[in-house]
């Protein structure tokens, strides 16, 4: 509880007698943690060189989208399966690369020709 600073809300409830509800206290200590992991994250990224490249692609730290629509683990789990599902390829072939040009091509003897 410490490293999340929810000690200050224990005190709180434990001294005023008054219990919060469970969907209350899990909302309070969910975005004590979400703050928490976002701080150290923004720190690593800002901080460290090696994510230049990063920082330029993505100015926004955020979620993605996915997980911002889902409300439950339950409709996670849903959508992230229904994601796989849209992009799996199978069968497909992705081609070859040309030897001689570098172009990716589904047939590279009859593209040299």
């Amino acid at each position: 509880m410490e490293k999340y600073i929810l000690v200050n809300y224990h005190t709180v409830y434990c001294e005023s007698t008054i219990t919060p509800r469970k969907l209350t206290w899990k909302r309070k200590a969910n975005n004590a943690i979400r703050q928490y992991h976002m701080e150290q994250f923004t720190v690593r990224v800002t901080g460290n060189p090696e994510f230049a490249r990063f920082r330029v692609v993505h100015f926004h730290i955020m979620a993605a989208r996915i997980w911002n629509a889902a409300k439950t683990p339950h409709e996670t789990t849903e959508a992230s399966a229904a994601v796989r599902v849209l992009v799996t390829t199978l069968g497909q072939t992705l081609g070859h690369i040309c030897i001689h040009c570098g172009l990716i091509v589904s047939d590279s003897d009859i593209h040299a020709v």
